[in-house]
């Protein structure tokens, strides 16, 4: 597909989250397309981040609560070799665990799998914009 070139689709989604994109449309003086464009790019970008394998190093940031503290506490000690640094926070009733982490991609995609299966709630992989080139 030719870039620039526009493709009409249709999306159900809630009520309040088409609420909640007009407000932040109209507030950041875009339309809703534009909004859902920038969304969708980023999440893609996001989400194939390890398709292509490569060494890398990003932040990973987790929300738990704190009844699966110790299986995610286990998860990270599995994953000991690619966790620079980690950080345990309580925030109020929820628990957020905030890790610098370097390794390969499929490390990482499966450091973050055995974390959604052991409890976390959120749990979201920023990459360093910069490649590494070795592991």
């Amino acid at each position: 597909m030719r870039k620039g070139r526009k493709r009409r689709f249709g999306v159900s989604i809630p009520e309040d989250t088409a609420c909640r994109l007009e407000e932040l449309a109209e507030a950041l003086g875009v339309d809703r397309s534009t909004l859902v464009t920038e969304a969708v790019d980023t999440y893609l970008h996001e989400r194939s981040h390890g398709s292509e394998p490569h060494a890398c190093e990003g932040v990973l940031v987790v929300f738990h609560q704190p009844d699966v503290t110790a299986e995610i506490a286990g998860v990270f000690e599995d994953y000991t070799d690619m966790v620079v640094t980690r950080s345990h926070i309580h925030a109020g009733n929820v628990c957020v665990e905030i890790a610098y982490v370097r390794g390969g991609t499929e490390m990482i995609l499966s450091l973050e799998k055995d974390l959604r299966r052991a409890g976390a709630e959120t749990c979201k992989y920023v990459a360093s914009p910069h490649k590494r080139t070795t592991r």
